[in-house]
């Protein structure tokens, strides 16, 4: 019997904190399952340059929701949110609250 991947979100809360950072980190490893990022897929790919690590986005889009693939690393599935505004490291903006709250619903 063959083991299901298995799909796993991450969200990545307040866009000027760490959380952008983690998932770009965790996108460099290799996983048995496919993780997808709710996110603002400028926010990551702005922040992996910062960072000097490689990022390959690919948009979820939910039409194949019942096909479930296993991550690469240096790659990250996002169902993308835009943030209001470019976030800036360290300087929260409260015009971003409503990016926070629409990644966890």
């Amino acid at each position: 019997m063959t083991p299901q991947i298995k799909r796993i979100a991450l969200t990545p809360g307040e866009p000027a904190g760490i959380g952008p950072d983690l998932c770009i980190q965790i996108a460099q490893g290799s996983f048995p399952a496919e993780i997808i990022a709710i996110a603002d897929p400028d926010l990551l790919q702005e922040r992996a340059e910062q960072l000097s690590l490689p990022l390959k986005i690919q948009l979820f889009d939910g039409k194949h929701i019942q096909t479930i693939k296993q991550s690469q690393p240096g790659t990250l599935t996002v169902l993308p949110i835009q943030c209001a505004t470019p976030p800036l490291c360290g300087q929260l903006d409260k015009q971003n609250v409503t990016y926070v709250l629409d990644t966890l619903r």
